[in-house]
């Protein structure tokens, strides 16, 4: 979202006295220009920030966060004891300690040229298959991005994409899905080679 969009957010929260959820969805992971300033950081009153660990370290962590305006700690620790008292504590305490010790900054650093690789390696592979035939829609951030032919697509697509064995969601219009997170470099080059062969008539 543009920053005039996102101060406009946050000026209608000001109005009508909302509280606004943000979930930063894959900011950790963004491969060029400028971070974009979450709300939060625009209005810590009036915005919940909320995130998770399982992209940045590993989804079996299962532990998430959300930061509060200071007003509001006492309501939400309530809401905690209120919902369940199952969070697990030793996962609370190692993660702390790595958070504190800077280990989390270095590994999201590390991850993220890694990362950044493999999304040159997609690009480049879809270059290959598709030259003038696409483009990527979106920021470069995240673990997946979303490609938009220019061609139409087959009916029968989500089965010829099944039967090649590789996984691309089909979204609205001519547009795939793919991930490219868990993935090998060569991987990444074979699954293209796929949607290709699927894509053609």
């Amino acid at each position: 979202m543009p920053i005039q969009r996102r101060i406009e957010l946050i000026q209608y929260a000001a109005r009508t006295g909302c509280l606004l959820l943000e979930d930063d969805y894959d900011s950790e992971f963004r491969y060029d220009g400028a971070p974009v300033h979450s709300l939060q950081s625009l209005d810590p009153e009036r915005v919940l920030y909320v995130g998770t660990f399982s992209k940045i370290l590993f989804p079996a962590l299962r532990i998430g966060y959300i930061v509060l305006p200071s007003s509001r700690v006492a309501d939400f620790i309530r809401l905690k004891q209120l919902a369940d008292y199952q969070t697990a504590s030793l996962e609370q305490i190692v993660l702390s300690r790595y958070i504190r010790k800077r280990l989390l900054h270095k590994h999201v650093h590390k991850m993220k040229k890694v990362y950044a690789k493999r999304r040159q390696v997609l690009l480049d592979s879809l270059e290959q298959h598709f030259t003038g035939q696409y483009r990527v829609c979106g920021r470069s951030a995240g673990l997946h991005l979303v490609a938009e032919f220019q061609f139409p697509f087959r009916e029968d697509l989500p089965k010829c994409l099944h039967n090649q064995n590789v996984f691309a969601a089909q979204l609205e219009g001519n547009r795939l899905l793919m991930g490219y997170g868990h993935l090998k470099e060569n991987e990444i080059r074979e699954g293209v080679r796929r949607i290709r062969n699927a894509l053609q008539r």
